[in-house]
């Protein structure tokens, strides 16, 4: 996110060439990065000619026979939204669309469009709603000029505060992200700043009861994970990994912390920290991991690895013991051939 803010700021600065958001996200891709969107040609109105493909089967090969998994999961698929659940796969029919996120009953997902120097939120009921564009982020100026992209707004990375709002970070106002939250009915109002003498907000994670929200900024030159009370707005470290953490993922139970942590030999795997006393645990052997979603049992961890420069869908199991200790399992792999998003990550609601 740091390298995208980079890029952001000189984009407000001048007038931009049609298609940065395609050149910011390949500046991030590598493990950090994922597969880099096509520049759109359009406007702000999803592109597609029907608004999913329901009840597919999923192709062979992509997902492991001997896998079941519970609920549903959410992913970007070559800028398509994918659901994968019992076996069956259904394609939203919006183009150039990532970073989805299910919303807490399982009936619906938030996802971002991305256009020709802005993004915006959408909403889609399952399985085959209309999408519905939340925020209105394009400019009404001529594309290609320096005022077209001065009054063009980002939006990325929206996560549920209730079954009504989402949060996500913008830049609308700023020259740097923020905080802001959007519902239903397209009411959007800022709510936070990055952390004090912090910068470069990366992909937030709500609380279960959207009381705080756990995001990565930073601080120096590597991210940490803040977590910040939207009551009070007061910001509290989390992490201090010598090599930095991203990508954070709240537990259903709101007592435990997955993300993205970086190793001293720039190799990333997942990792885990209890929020009643922070002590990170590295819980993947991998080295090229990210992008943890817990399963709403909270039973289960899915996340991202990378192989040959393609991510596909890990799972593990977490079992709480008795005496408060956790077992987690071996991880196993459970799709192939399949080409996703990285920056967009995982997203399992019920």
């Amino acid at each position: 996110m740091r390298t995208l803010l980079r890029m952001v700021r000189p984009l407000r600065a001048r007038w931009a060439c049609v298609g940065a958001m395609a050149l910011m996200l390949s500046a991030c891709a590598s493990v950090e990065g994922g597969t880099v969107p096509a520049v759109p040609t359009r406007g702000s109105e999803v592109s597609g000619s029907k608004a999913a493909s329901v009840g597919a089967e999923v192709p062979p090969g992509v997902v492991q026979a001997d896998v079941r998994l519970p609920g549903k999961l959410a992913l970007s698929v070559s800028g398509r939204i994918v659901i994968l659940q019992a076996g069956q796969s259904l394609q939203l029919g919006a183009e150039n669309a990532f970073q989805p996120s299910i919303s807490r009953d399982g009936n619906g997902v938030a996802y971002v469009v991305v256009g020709d120097g802005f993004s915006d939120l959408y909403f889609q009921r399952l399985p085959d709603g209309q999408p519905v564009r939340l925020t209105k982020n394009q400019s009404p100026l001529v594309p290609g000029t320096e005022a077209y992209v001065r009054n063009s707004v980002w939006a990325f990375n929206p996560c549920w505060l209730d079954g009504q709002r989402l949060a996500y970070l913008s830049d609308a106002g700023t020259l740097d992200l923020a905080l802001w939250q959007v519902d239903l009915s397209g009411k959007r109002s800022r709510l936070r700043l990055g952390p004090p003498g912090a910068s470069g907000l990366g992909r937030p994670a709500c609380a279960p009861d959207g009381s705080r929200l756990a995001v990565s900024a930073y601080s120096g030159s590597t991210t940490q994970l803040w977590l910040v009370d939207l009551r009070s707005g007061a910001w509290k470290q989390l992490t201090d990994l010598p090599a930095g953490a991203y990508d954070p993922a709240w537990s259903p139970k709101g007592d435990l912390i997955a993300f993205a942590g970086r190793n001293a030999d720039g190799s990333t795997d997942i990792w885990l920290t209890t929020l009643s006393v922070p002590a990170p645990q590295r819980i993947t052997d991998l080295g090229r991991a990210r992008a943890p979603a817990w399963s709403p049992d909270g039973q289960h961890l899915a996340f991202l690895v990378e192989d040959r420069g393609i991510f596909n869908l890990w799972i593990m199991d977490i079992t709480a013991n008795l005496d408060g200790s956790l077992t987690v399992g071996r991880p196993r792999q459970v799709t192939s051939n399949l080409v996703i998003d990285a920056n967009s990550g995982v997203s399992w609601g019920p």
